[in-house]
């Protein structure tokens, strides 16, 4: 799970407000939530709506922010 979450990081930091660095904001966010990092993984998605509102990958920050909230919940 590190390794991948250190991928997508550095591509987000060699190729910032691109398309790559919106993709990569939202698997790592994926990539916490796979490894039941369920705080990691709000705090991406977090970060990713603030970034970008209008997105239309907005919708599935919100999904997968709410998904971690239930897993937590389900805990």
């Amino acid at each position: 799970m590190e390794r991948r979450v250190n991928y997508f990081r550095e591509v987000e930091r060699q190729h910032p407000y691109s398309e790559w660095s919106r993709r990569a904001i939202l698997m790592t966010a994926y990539a916490h939530y796979e490894a039941n990092s369920y705080t990691d993984a709000i705090a991406d998605t977090d970060r990713f709506i603030t970034l970008y509102p209008g997105s239309a990958s907005a919708a599935y920050a919100y999904y997968l922010k709410a998904i971690c909230y239930f897993e937590q919940m389900s805990m």
